[in-house]
């Protein structure tokens, strides 16, 4: 029993890690999903959830396809910002921290901005696949869109989480090495000489 949660739990770390320093993975497992939803939707064997949206108003589709383009440029925007905080930001930590993820961290930084734009990219081609009447088509492209978005924000946030503990970490060691004892957050100074009475 004890071998067999050893064996689960090696095969999960080998899975977390490989998720964690392999973005290109999930990204090219995507396409493959929405290939099998749309065989698996066309021969019965699951229910057709876009039927709903292909036989929606032309405008009506084309917002919806437009603000998941839209969407994704915002995380593509934001993941910039984050992209280069974490390359510009100072501190032995960060230094660390750079030089040990390697090519895990950039493939990581790289994946987030272009699983964005590809989801931006494929909105557009589902809008414009929506307006020259290839409306079965659209919510397809849209679906594989939504799950380049759904990647890339989940990837972002748990990046922006590791910077920013390695950001609380690298203060604490700062404030170690300057010997100031740091005043907690929201604090009031006291006034009136060190009994702290009102003037």
């Amino acid at each position: 029993m004890v071998a067999i949660r050893k064996l689960f739990r090696s095969i999960w770390s080998g899975l977390i890690g490989l998720i964690q320093d392999r973005p290109a993975v999930l990204s090219g497992l995507a396409p493959v999903l929405v290939l099998m939803h749309a065989i698996l939707t066309r021969f019965a064997l699951l229910p057709d959830v876009w039927s709903g949206l292909v036989t929606a108003e032309r405008p009506d589709a084309l917002a919806l396809y437009l603000g998941v383009a839209g969407s994704s440029s915002l995380v593509a925007g934001f993941s910039g910002v984050v992209i280069v905080f974490g390359l510009t930001a100072g501190g032995s930590r960060f230094q660390l921290f750079r030089a040990r993820s390697g090519q895990a961290l950039r493939s990581n930084w790289i994946s987030t901005m272009a699983a964005s734009f590809a989801a931006a990219g494929l909105s557009l081609a589902a809008a414009v696949a929506n307006f020259v009447g290839a409306q079965w088509l659209a919510p397809w492209i849209v679906e594989l869109a939504l799950l380049l978005l759904l990647h890339s924000a989940l990837r972002l946030l748990w990046l922006m989480k590791r910077l920013m503990n390695l950001v609380k970490t690298n203060d604490a060691e700062e404030i170690d090495k300057s010997n100031v004892v740091p005043i907690p957050p929201f604090q009031k100074k006291s006034q009136g000489g060190p009994t702290g009475t009102r003037p």
